[in-house]
């Protein structure tokens, strides 16, 4: 996977993408796959936003079902399955305890109905060869045996629980990732810190793009047939460029979470919700717990979104009030993390419930406007986004006036995923690679799925790369490297929050962060100046808001 701006600046693309999330890495995936001449650009980093935000979780989406929601929970009940078998190194089943309170909306009877339904939608859920990948069914739960399950829930008031099972992505920055690295791989073009600066065109018909090279400063036209705006929750704000009303105005939610120690049993993830309709997920994620959400408005111009104290405060309080023994303190949070979701509002007066707006996407063709060749995606989540590419793309046909193709995403693996029998293929690579630490080699697997190869040959290249870069973590010198070379790695953050898990626990420490930029300096040129200015970077994404706030009084 190589940029290469000057180069797509001499070709004449079939389709142009803008956004570099999840939902541009499967509309470029399958539209290479099908045929197209593909290209993407994004802004930032690749999954640099709201992709990198969510509670990591490959979910049909319980609670649509209080909303009667029956085909959204059906189609991602599918696309769940979808991403076990394209996806294997990256998503895994999990348990998940519900229990259930004298004072919740969710009674032990509204409970079973909803999940007998719920399983009954997900009839296909074990229709995969890798027997570790099939979901069992759920079943409910004692009063007795929850508590012995989660021994700190709170037992005043509890009826029951009841124990299902939906899935966890190891790295959603990752997995969006091996999406692009396979769109690539089939021919699609791609580059990051490119952002569009206007669109071009020839009476009613876009005919391409102009930008901006936030690595070189050059500027730079592309030409497509069709470009789509899957820019999230910049997609209004992209097509105001064209210095018109846009046909579709974004609500726009914010959502945030906290890593902090294990409040609860690792071996199964903890859904909470209360008799004021609140939910909460405690996640066990790489031996800490993943607590979110919050889910509320935000307005603003997105680019200026960031997490507050506030915010922080704001989770705390309802953790420790749905959840009394987590008895959480800021001192607890080692890291936290925050996006925004954007939400298809078509009145911009009328105020919106962000938290129970559907989670539908909406594929809107300009077309209906007078404007040819441009099509914007807007809303729908992760779990999905395979299928709504598939959408896009038919779309995409339609504007090419083109026989469509038919779409070869359910059939076919992504980058990296290549595996028949998860577990299997991790023993095969440790006894491949004896030479190495054991852990070492299901990390990278974990990381890398089939390409784990290339990584350790990288590693060989040198002493120590194979080396820890923290004495906690399992991330190696290697992987820093890997990401320059092969995964368009241009900042010391797409290194360390995007193609690794280095910082995505909190602050690995000084010593870590230095040794990944001394690689990085290394292979990218950088001087003394750059390195110690993208070091400043991330070591402040590490810093709590409040504690921010205090030095730069101070200052």
């Amino acid at each position: 996977m190589k940029r290469n701006l000057a180069q797509m600046a001499t070709e004449t693309y079939d389709l142009l993408i803008i956004g570099g999330g999840i939902t541009g890495a499967c509309i470029a995936w399958d539209a290479a796959l099908r045929g197209l001449k593909t290209a993407l650009v994004e802004k930032s980093d690749f999954s640099g936003a709201t992709s990198s935000a969510p509670s990591k979780l490959v979910h049909g989406g319980l609670r649509y079902l209080k909303n009667l929601e029956f085909g959204l929970v059906r189609e991602s009940l599918r696309e769940r399955r979808y991403l076990e078998q394209i996806a294997p190194h990256q998503v895994d089943p999990l348990p998940f305890l519900l229990p259930a309170y004298r004072q919740s909306q969710n009674s032990p009877p509204i409970l079973l109905a909803g999940m007998t339904l719920y399983e009954l939608l997900s009839y296909d859920k074990r229709w995969l060869q890798d027997p570790d990948k099939q979901l069992p069914s759920f079943h409910p739960l004692s009063r007795k045996e929850t508590l012995r399950r989660v021994p700190q829930l709170t037992p005043e008031g509890l009826i029951s629980g009841l124990l299902y099972y939906d899935c966890l992505m190891h790295s959603p920055e990752r997995l969006t990732l091996d999406f692009l690295q396979a769109a690539s791989e089939a021919g699609a073009d791609l580059a990051n810190y490119a952002e569009v600066t206007g669109f071009e065109r020839e009476g009613k018909s876009l005919t391409g793009v102009t930008l901006q090279d936030r690595i070189g400063g050059e500027n730079l036209s592309l030409k497509s047939k069709v470009i789509v705006n899957a820019s999230g929750p910049w997609a209004d704000l992209l097509l105001g460029l064209m210095e018109e009303e846009p046909a579709r105005h974004l609500l726009r939610s914010k959502g945030i979470h906290i890593i902090t120690r294990a409040i609860a049993p690792l071996d199964q993830a903890l859904t909470l919700t209360n008799e004021q309709g609140e939910h909460l997920f405690i996640i066990p994620w790489r031996g800490y717990s993943l607590i979110g959400t919050t889910d509320r408005q935000f307005e603003g111009h997105p680019d200026q979104f960031k997490v507050t104290s506030e915010d922080i405060d704001e989770l705390i309080e309802k953790t420790n009030r749905m959840y009394p023994a987590a008895a959480l303190t800021r001192t607890d949070v080692r890291y936290f993390y925050g996006g925004l979701r954007p939400i298809v509002e078509k009145e911009t007066k009328v105020k919106v419930d962000s938290y129970k707006a559907s989670r539908k996407h909406e594929v809107y063709d300009h077309e209906e406007e007078g404007i040819h060749g441009l099509i914007s995606v807007i809303g729908g989540k992760y779990t999905t986004a395979r299928h709504l590419a598939e959408q896009v793309v038919d779309k995409v046909y339609h504007q090419l006036k083109q026989p469509k193709a038919p779409c070869p995403t359910i059939q076919a693996q992504i980058s990296g995923g290549k595996i028949e029998r998860y577990q299997d293929f991790v023993s095969a690579q440790q006894s491949k690679w004896c030479l190495y630490r054991p852990e070492l080699i299901a990390h990278l697997c974990r990381s890398y799925g089939a390409r784990v190869d290339k990584v350790l040959e990288v590693g060989k290249t040198a002493p120590g790369l194979l080396d820890p870069l923290s004495p906690d973590l399992q991330e190696v010198g290697a992987e820093i490297l890997y990401a320059v070379r092969e995964e368009m790695a241009q900042t010391l953050a797409d290194a360390v929050f995007r193609r690794t898990g280095l910082g995505t626990l909190g602050d690995p420490g000084t010593a870590a962060l230095e040794k990944a930029a001394d690689l990085m300096a290394q292979e990218l040129g950088w001087d003394s100046e750059k390195r110690a200015s993208e070091l400043a970077r991330v070591k402040a994404r590490f810093v709590l808001p409040e504690a921010e706030t205090a030095a730069q009084a101070s200052a």
